[in-house]
């Protein structure tokens, strides 16, 4: 470059003038690598603080929708509802319990008035079996007898009419 050159570029600056504004342009280049990561940080911020009102805006809507599922909308008051339910849920299965305590005592009454009955029943199965083999004892008896009463009435009537063999 030659001197004419430089003084259109340069002007009526000094070789102090220069030196300053080279000394400016590294004090800058410096501060920006010195303060590049905060300000990179910053950006992020910004960056995190716009989404921030969306999200915002999206938790707000459910918010008012959870909002409406446990916010009272009824005049009274939501435990001491339950409460007096409860107590009214306590009373019902104390009855219940004692219906069901009486219930208990009756099938027990009845469990044993059938073991009492299979007891009858099986001593009535065992007296007949008696008065079967009996029976048959006397069926066999009845038998023989009539047998021999046909036996005993022929020879008789052979004896008392003689003629009928002729």
């Amino acid at each position: 470059m030659t001197e004419d050159q430089l003084t259109r570029l340069f002007g009526d600056a000094t070789i102090v003038q220069g030196a300053l504004w080279i000394l400016a342009i590294i004090a800058l280049v410096v501060l920006i690598v010195k303060l590049w990561p905060a300000l990179s940080n910053a950006v992020t911020l910004i960056n995190l603080l716009a989404r921030l009102a969306v999200r915002l805006d999206v938790i707000e809507t459910k918010l008012e929708a959870v909002r409406e599922q446990v916010q009272n909308s009824h005049e009274t008051n939501l435990r001491e509802e339950q409460d007096e339910r409860h107590e009214e849920v306590v009373k019902r299965l104390d009855r219940l319990d004692g219906r069901l305590d009486g219930t208990a005592r009756d099938i027990g009454r009845l469990d044993r008035r059938d073991i009492l009955r299979v007891e009858e029943t099986q001593e009535i199965r065992r007296s007949l079996a008696t008065v079967e083999t009996k029976t048959a004892a006397i069926d066999e008896t009845v038998a023989k007898h009539l047998k021999w009463s046909a036996e005993w009435s022929a020879d008789i009537e052979d004896t008392l009419n003689p003629r009928k063999e002729q």
